[in-house]
């Protein structure tokens, strides 16, 4: 369980700062492009998701890993 616990430390705010980025930048971009702000944003938000989406489930296969190379005592 202590495994689980380094990852979520480090992964959860890293997931967040990424997804974040992923807003911005993308939401800069499309600002260019769209003249709609409503779907500037959609757009954007689908960007975050999608990468907040990604780093959820490479969080998991990481914290899987630690588990199979390192088992916990019993």
């Amino acid at each position: 369980m202590q495994n689980l616990a380094i990852v979520l430390v480090f992964g959860i705010p890293l997931s967040l700062i990424a997804a974040t980025m992923v807003f911005l930048i993308s939401y800069n971009e499309y600002q260019h492009h769209f003249f709609n702000k409503k779907r500037v944003i959609k757009i954007s938000l689908e960007s975050a998701l999608f990468t907040l989406g990604f780093f959820a489930i490479l969080l998991l296969v990481i914290w899987l890993s630690i588990n199979s190379i390192f088992p916990q005592p019993k």
